[in-house]
């Protein structure tokens, strides 16, 4: 049943406790997960979450039944494995949070539990300025079937004139010297050297 009319005494924890959930549940009105805090059942299950002493315990539950959700309600295409891809953007400076720069290892377990509950149906790509670590660790991440890094190439001339217009470097003085500034070996151009000498230019005309 719903909240409405219910006392707070056949409710689980104690009444500040009920208070701030149905505080939350207003705030999230007109959407499922407040409907669903709405519920006897969602209240109880949000307050035995909220009395958990070790949040790495309620962040590995709530993966498990997001999970369980996704498995359950994404399309299931014919003859493919992978019903869902997340992408990692940046992640040098996602594992740099907290603790990250003196053990990348240990802020990055939530990536790994990531993997290890979605895994099953899922393709994670996590894109990168250095090379992950967790295999010196853990040899099972030096497995093909488990985890591959590959070195990305460099942008052609399209894309690259692309990258400096959306900076908003349109001028031909600009693209031409920068281009110049980013060309690697090859004959195309580094994504990390055109964003740097767009970040400087921008900065520059801003002083």
């Amino acid at each position: 049943g719903t909240l409405e009319g219910a006392s707070l005494d056949e409710l689980p924890g104690a009444q500040p406790a009920h208070f701030a959930t149905t505080w939350l549940a207003s705030q999230l009105r007109g959407t499922k997960l407040g409907e669903w805090l709405h519920t006897r059942d969602g209240c109880e299950d949000f307050l035995a979450l909220r009395e958990r002493a070790l949040p790495a315990f309620t962040y590995r539950l709530l993966l498990e039944r997001l999970a369980d959700d996704l498995h359950q309600g994404l399309p299931k295409p014919p003859e493919r494995a992978c019903r869902l891809v997340i992408f990692l953007d940046a992640f040098e400076h996602i594992s740099e949070l907290g603790r990250g720069k003196r053990d990348p290892y240990r802020s990055e377990t939530w990536v790994r539990e990531l993997y290890e509950c979605l895994g099953a149906f899922s393709l994670l790509v996590i894109l990168s300025q250095r090379k992950l670590s967790w295999a010196e660790r853990d040899s099972d991440w030096a497995k093909p079937a488990v985890c591959q890094q590959k070195l990305l190439a460099g942008l052609a001339l399209p894309d690259a004139e692309a990258v400096l217009c959306q900076a908003g470097l349109e001028s031909a003085e600009h693209k031409s010297k920068l281009l110049a500034a980013s060309l690697d070996s090859g004959k195309t151009y580094s994504p990390r050297a055109l964003g740097l000498c767009a970040d400087w230019v921008r900065a520059a005309k801003n002083k």
